[in-house]
């Protein structure tokens, strides 16, 4: 499969145009990406990570507010190379911003959602695509509805069952936030039209394309504001 950076590193399309309704009245003012940690714009800390796993390019999906995410990019200085795509109008949905980050890509790509702090071996987890031979590849935690809810049955290195609204006793693994994809995932979906990743991910498990890895660091978000406390604690390790 095609890769979209001459040293074979994936680029990472970060969903970062979601409202944070968790997160009350801070989210009126702000989109999720600028929500405060240890002093400093979370988008900040989701960068310097990235650069860390040997990240080189990253596409921004924004919607909500996005002219404030863009004036904080303004003073990034981590010398990775950005791209923007954007909703417009109407919202996309997370589905149909990547649909739409796909008109800058050649193959294949990570998905990372914006408020997701995933503190793992990037490289290994694109080696780990490339080798199963899928069109997607889902990272997952066997959460056991420890920290949220169970939504993906995993069995024999597939994702056989994801639904983040109707669980069953057999999801004992949580999706993690972050996935591999190839572009030829996108075919049936219509540009422009709103739709949500979960469809990608359930049209894959259809034809049996949609592998699993498992890994077994927990993930941390900014999508609460109990989130946002426990991810300090972390960074402050």
């Amino acid at each position: 499969m095609a890769k979209s950076n001459p040293d074979g590193s994936l680029p990472v399309v970060i969903l970062a145009g979601g409202f944070g309704t968790r997160l009350g009245s801070f989210s009126r003012k702000f989109p999720k990406s600028l929500v405060p940690v240890l002093g400093r714009p979370f988008l900040f800390h989701q960068i310097e990570l990235l650069k860390r796993k040997s990240i080189k390019r990253i596409i921004f999906c924004l919607g909500y507010k996005s002219e404030l995410i863009l004036k904080t990019l303004n003073e990034d200085r981590s010398g990775l190379s950005f791209d923007f795509v954007f909703d417009g109008r109407h919202a996309l949905g997370t589905g149909g911003a990547v649909r739409k980050a796909t008109e800058l890509i050649s193959g294949d790509f990570f998905v990372l959602y914006g408020d997701s702090y995933l503190d793992i071996d990037y490289q290994a987890v694109q080696k780990i695509y490339e080798r199963v031979g899928k069109q997607g590849l889902m990272v997952l935690y066997k959460n056991k509805n420890q920290i949220e809810r169970s939504n993906v049955v995993f069995k024999n290195g597939l994702v056989t069952e994801y639904d983040k609204r109707k669980t069953s006793s057999r999801m004992e693994y949580i999706d993690y936030g972050l996935s591999v994809l190839n572009k030829k995932a996108m075919k049936g979906f219509l540009p422009g039209k709103k739709f949500d990743l979960s469809e990608i991910f359930s049209r894959l498990i259809t034809k049996r394309q949609l592998a699993g890895t498992v890994v077994r660091k927990r993930f941390y978000e900014v999508g609460s504001l109990q989130g946002i406390k426990e991810l300090e604690k972390y960074l402050k390790k």
